[in-house]
């Protein structure tokens, strides 16, 4: 049993995705663009017999607009990565930095130990812990000859 990523508007393809992307390029002039609202940062998932590592990268975010919840076997992250603009008479011109709010959800197995879960934010980068089971732990089992 593995976490696995909720995706609430799974029937997106990809191609229907990079599709929106060129057609509003088109129509807002591409590089001109003015900064996006969606935001989506990049996890990685690993497991090994203890435990389960969520890690995201969520640079120029402060860990006081970060948000983890644990509820009904659902992790979710929410937080918002704010704009630098130092001034509104500033005049943007080119802005690839994405901002705004973002949130992931995923659902976690049964066997994590939901009260034991841990979050360490260090250099932009969001490191959650889901601690498994003492149960569900993989163990050796000793073979007797009488």
């Amino acid at each position: 049993m593995a976490l696995t990523l909720w995706k609430p508007f799974g029937g997106i393809s990809p191609l229907e995705r990079e599709m929106d992307r060129l057609f509003n390029d088109f129509w807002t002039g591409g590089a001109l663009d003015l900064p996006r609202t969606t935001w989506v940062p990049p996890l990685e998932v690993t497991e090994n017999d203890d435990e389960f590592r969520v890690s995201m990268e969520l640079p120029g975010v402060d860990e006081k607009d970060v948000e983890i919840t644990f509820s009904d076997g659902l992790l979710s992250i929410r937080g918002e990565k704010k704009s630098q603009q130092e001034s509104k008479d500033e005049m943007c011109y080119c802005s690839e930095v994405r901002y705004g709010s973002f949130e992931r959800s995923l659902s976690v197995p049964a066997n994590v130990s939901g009260e034991k879960i841990s979050a360490k934010y260090k250099n932009g980068v969001l490191n959650i812990v889901l601690p498994k089971r003492e149960e569900a732990k993989p163990r050796k089992v000793e073979i007797k000859t009488k």
